[in-house]
């Protein structure tokens, strides 16, 4: 009676585990962080179910519109093994309601005119401008203490930097803001303040 060895190799099928945070979000620009926790996997493809998808391992990602989300991962091992795991409703983005907080102070950048510019994540005092939640629309006037309107900007990322339009810049002091808000929604707000300027 003939017989035969053979070596059979089992690999280790992988297994797709993950989390997300935050699951629920009332700002259309909150940025959602997933952990992934999966086990003997080599590769990956997330699908965030608004039509995006990612091959990064800890992927974040910005719903743009609002919903209730089902999130997939799909897994393969170094030894091309599949596995998928589907997370039914994971994530609910609400519209929210908006927000608009100003500062009551901010100093010169001690150099010269920037423009103003500023971004939703940088923390920058030499730039006077509101932090928005949900915001579309701002038109800003700054005025002088006797009402003389010196600055006016209808772009959200300009702040006011301290300098007239003419480059020169202002004398250190309180001045007046006015400001007209468009949330998401559609709702508007006036908002109206002083705001100290120190060099």
């Amino acid at each position: 009676m003939d017989s035969t060895e053979q070596i059979v190799l089992i690999h280790q099928n992988p297994q797709a585990l993950f989390d997300a945070y935050p699951r629920e979000v009332r700002n259309l620009k909150q940025l959602i962080k997933f952990v992934n926790s999966s086990i003997n996997s080599s590769e990956y493809l997330w699908d965030f179910g608004d039509g995006e998808s990612s091959r990064d391992e800890n992927p974040s990602h910005v719903y743009r519109e609002e919903g209730i989300y089902t999130v997939s991962l799909y897994v393969r091992s170094e030894h091309n093994c599949p596995d998928t795991l589907v997370r039914e409703k994971l994530i609910n983005v609400l519209h929210g309601e908006g927000s608009t907080v100003f500062p009551n102070a901010f100093v010169w950048n001690g150099s010269g005119p920037t423009g103003g510019n500023w971004g939703e994540n940088a923390i920058d005092n030499t730039v006077f401008h509101p932090h928005l939640e949900n915001a579309v629309k701002l038109h800003m006037i700054i005025y002088t203490r006797w009402g003389e309107m010196i600055w006016e900007t209808n772009k959200v990322y300009i702040g006011w930097d301290g300098y007239l339009k003419s480059g020169e810049l202002v004398q250190p002091g309180v001045y007046i803001y006015k400001a007209w808000v468009t949330y998401i929604d559609g709702l508007q707000e006036l908002l109206t303040g002083d705001v100290t300027f120190l060099h």
